[in-house]
């Protein structure tokens, strides 16, 4: 019985090289959908692939919303300074 080699992921254990539709994404950020959905359009940073159907979140996506719900929830930024701060940081 072959075995299939491990896909390589990140620090937070995303894959990387795939994409991720916006309810994958959600859960994977532990918010609900309309959460990134607003988020889009306050973080400029944040940018889906868009395809015919539907919005695909990358890794770097997933990284930089997992940093950004950090800064929200338990840092308790404000969403004008947790729009800043990963700008910042680069």
């Amino acid at each position: 019985m072959a075995r299939r080699s491990a896909r390589p992921t990140d620090a937070a254990g995303i894959l990387i090289g795939r994409t991720f539709k916006i309810g994958e994404a959600a859960r994977l950020c532990a918010v609900k959908p309309y959460v990134l959905r607003y988020g889009r359009r306050e973080f400029r940073s944040i940018r889906p692939q868009k395809t015919r159907s539907q919005q695909r979140f990358t890794a770097k996506d997933l990284e930089l919303l997992l940093k950004i719900r950090h800064l929200l929830y338990h840092e308790r930024f404000t969403i004008e300074g947790g729009a800043r701060a990963p700008a910042r940081a680069r």
